[in-house]
């Protein structure tokens, strides 16, 4: 708090100053009517509470307390009042009578002699100025608060002023000299341990470098100015530290990241009721999602950032809500939102007549002709966002401005030495004072000693009258020595048995210190080697694990390969062997029958029947081996094993659709003959168990992995039934996949049918 308020509470009861966090019991007063120090104290609680919030309530209560006959010629309440005028007419946009109010407040605080306020007020009038643009007017009263918080020795004023400055450099480009003010600030503002000033000089040396376009230092910068607020819990300090992240990582592309900052600031400001700050860090969000192109969500956030600027009347930050909502419509070609948008936003920039807001406006209107495809509008918009462009950086502002620096620069030269001068001054008064002291108590010990003198002769005086009292003092004196000579050397004695005593006490104590540094030492020898051979058991379970897991999947590879070999032996002995009898048997019974004699055709009928059951018994061999080891696997490929399959044991009134993507290219033989197993299984099980009708097989394989879905409409059953008891066909499917570090997962219902998703990673060899 500034001083001048710590001066004005003086007039305000302290019982009110505690109720500023309770506004219903100033109402209270204030609807009371009663004209004393407690309704002048809440009128201007009140009108400091709202300034920001919400400033036309701000206005009121300032108002209030200004026109109350009262308040006339009260130097202190009327400068209170005017301050926060300034502050509300500057939200609200109204920048000319934030001066005005400025430069009241200033003539109240002159008034008193207050030159801490003076300055302030001063400076307050430069932060307008900025707003309108003016930027040689703002230079002006940056350097008139400088030089009163000179004069007065105000260092933490000063670290403020050349704050002021390093921002003002910064909004006309001057970077190198906005660094080297906001760097001075920074210096002073350590010494003085202010370390919320400290967060927001961080803040501003992360815009500049932001947009000097040196971004990861912009980063570093605010994050070091978060931590600050952070460990202060300043909230409102941690929400604009967000937002600026949010700006610098707008700009490095990283746009989720940016969006993560912006809600996160939100959250904030809305903990904290500053609807001032949430709209605009919706407005920020509107600007990033425009540049992302979702112009959508552009909309949403800058609708509500005009429905709250609206809703607390702040006109100071409503033109820039406008234009992003105007330039989202303009790029999704809704023209006539557009319009309305700007017509909204024109009213706001010739209100305010802000110029930076100018030129935005100019710069959209020129897009939005454009779009519309009125080219001599289009043009006439452009010339004046360029002339709005120009005048805010023109040369005779530059010039004005780059002499201030000069003298500024010296000033802060001068400034150094002045305080270096009054470091030394004071050191010298420190001196000259002990030096007083020493020749005080001098003269009060000669003006001692003079009395005793002149005590002296008067027993002299009067020592021949009292010569037996003195002689009888003389001798009890004299025994008075003699006891004084015994009490010293008891109490020499005493000291010499309390040196003893020390000493031991010291041994003791020394002994105990070092038993407890061994015992500490040893303890922590016992934690160490307990936690190395903690992590030695824990490194060897981890080995054992592993091992196990190994010969795990070495047990599984080893059976899966003996089955795998297994099938192919049965099926060439069924193809080679039992396949070329039965082939043999056929054709000896189809030559035998051209010499047999049948007494009757049911013989005949007889052999034929025989001849056509070894006929079917040699096919249903061949199929049983194709299914066992089909030879559309080794040459074209799991792919067209597959449709092979599906085409063997498709049956009347089943239809089986199935699916294949991306399995061109790089094959695993093992993959594909365990998947083969896999489907293959599956299949079984629906043709014996599901009564379906409809069965689709899906294989595609991405940059993930692959993945298998089988999924039928048959009978299906309750998975949670079978769980820890499933039959052989599942459990050859769960352990299949297993073994191929896969996932399966089971989806079925009773008459509902069934879906098996299988999901096997990629690997090296996938």
């Amino acid at each position: 708090m500034k001083k001048w308020i710590w001066y004005f509470m003086l007039v305000i009861p302290s019982w009110l100053t505690a109720q500023q966090n309770n506004p219903d019991s100033l109402y209270r007063i204030i609807a009371q009517g009663r004209i004393d120090s407690n309704y002048l104290g809440a009128l201007t609680i009140m009108a400091e509470r709202y300034r920001f919030s919400k400033p036309d309530s701000a206005i009121w209560y300032a108002r209030k307390l200004i026109n109350l006959p009262v308040v006339k010629g009260n130097t202190r309440w009327l400068a209170q009042a005017n301050n926060s005028l300034g502050y509300a007419y500057y939200v609200k946009g109204e920048y000319y009578r934030a001066i005005r109010s400025f430069q009241d407040y200033y003539i109240q605080a002159s008034l008193l002699s207050d030159k801490s306020n003076m300055a302030h007020a001063i400076n307050n009038q430069g932060n307008v100025w900025i707003e309108l643009g003016d930027y040689n007017k703002a230079m002006l009263c940056y350097r008139d608060a400088l030089q009163i918080r000179q004069q007065s020795g105000d260092r933490y004023g000063i670290a403020h002023s050349f704050t002021n400055l390093g921002y003002l450099y910064k909004d006309i480009g001057d970077y190198e000299k906005a660094i080297s003010n906001f760097l001075f600030a920074l210096d002073e503002f350590e010494k003085l341990g202010a370390r919320p000033q400290i967060a927001s000089i961080y803040n501003y040396l992360g815009i500049v470098y932001q947009r000097k376009n040196e971004l990861q230092q912009a980063v570093d910068n605010h994050q070091r100015a978060y931590m600050i607020q952070q460990n202060l819990n300043d909230a409102n300090g941690m929400g604009i530290s967000l937002q600026s992240l949010a700006l610098a990582f707008s700009d490095m592309k990283q746009f989720d990241k940016a969006v993560e900052y912006y809600n996160r600031s939100i959250e904030l400001y809305q903990q904290n009721n500053d609807l001032r700050q949430v709209a605009l860090a919706y407005a920020n969000l509107g600007d990033l999602y425009n540049r992302k192109h979702n112009y959508d969500l552009a909309r949403q956030s800058f609708d509500m950032a005009i429905a709250i600027n609206q809703q607390i009347g702040n006109q100071r930050n409503m033109a820039s809500a406008w234009l992003g909502a105007a330039v989202a419509a303009i790029q999704t070609d809704r023209l006539a939102e557009a319009a309305a948008f700007l017509d909204s936003a024109g009213q706001v920039v010739r209100f305010t007549n802000k110029r930076q807001d100018k030129k935005s406006y100019y710069q959209v209107l020129s897009d939005y002709y454009i779009s519309k495809g009125n080219a001599d509008s289009a043009l006439a918009a452009f010339k004046n966002y360029s002339r709005e462009k120009d005048s805010i950086l023109n040369d005779e502002n530059i010039r004005s401005m780059a002499n201030m620096q000069v003298k500024y620069e010296t000033e802060k030269k001068q400034l150094a030495i002045d305080l270096l001068s009054k470091s030394d001054s004071l050191k010298s008064l420190e001196i000259i004072a002990q030096k007083l002291t020493l020749e005080r108590n001098l003269f009060e010990l000669t003006r001692r000693q003079l009395a005793l003198a002149e005590a002296s002769l008067t027993i002299a005086r009067d020592s021949i009258l009292l010569q037996a009292q003195y002689e009888r003092i003389l001798r009890q004196q004299m025994d008075s020595g003699k006891k004084e000579e015994r009490i010293l050397g008891l109490k020499k004695q005493g000291m010499i048995q309390d040196l003893e005593i020390s000493n031991k006490q010291l041994t003791i104590s020394r002994k105990n210190n070092t038993i407890l540094l061994i015992s500490f030492l040893s303890v922590m020898a016992l934690l160490l080697t307990w936690l190395l051979y903690r992590r030695y058991q824990q490194k060897q379970q981890y080995k054992m694990e592993l091992e196990l897991l190994r010969q795990k999947e070495y047990a599984a590879r080893s059976v899966l390969d003996a089955e795998e070999k297994e099938r192919r032996r049965i099926a060439e002995d069924l193809h080679d062997s039992v396949g070329q009898m039965m082939s043999a048997a056929k054709m000896n019974l189809s030559a035998l029958e051209d010499t047999i004699s049948f007494s009757n055709e049911e013989q005949r009928a007889i052999f034929g029947k025989a001849i056509r059951m070894v006929d079917d018994s040699c096919r249903e061999v061949r199929t049983v081996s194709h299914l066992m080891m089909p030879a559309a696997l080794e040459k074209s490929g799991l792919v067209a094993a597959l449709r092979e399959l599906t085409d063997e044991v498709s049956q009347p009134g089943l239809r089986i659709n199935f699916h294949a993507d991306g399995m061109a290219g790089k094959k695993n033989s093992n993959i594909e003959i365990v998947l083969y197993r896999v489907i293959q299984e599956a299949v079984n099980n629906v043709l014996k168990h599901a009564g379906a009708t409809l069965l689709d097989i899906s294989l595609i394989r991405d940059e993930d992995g692959i993945a298998v879905t089988i999924e039928d409409n048959g009978k299906g059953f309750n998975p949670a039934l079978i769980h820890g008891s499933e039959g052989i066909g599942l459990g050859n499917i769960r352990s299949r996949v297993e073994y191929l570090k896969g996932s399966l997962d089971i989806d079925s219902t009773p008459g509902k049918g069934t879906l098996l998703a299988i999901h096997i990673p990629k690997t090296e060899k996938s």
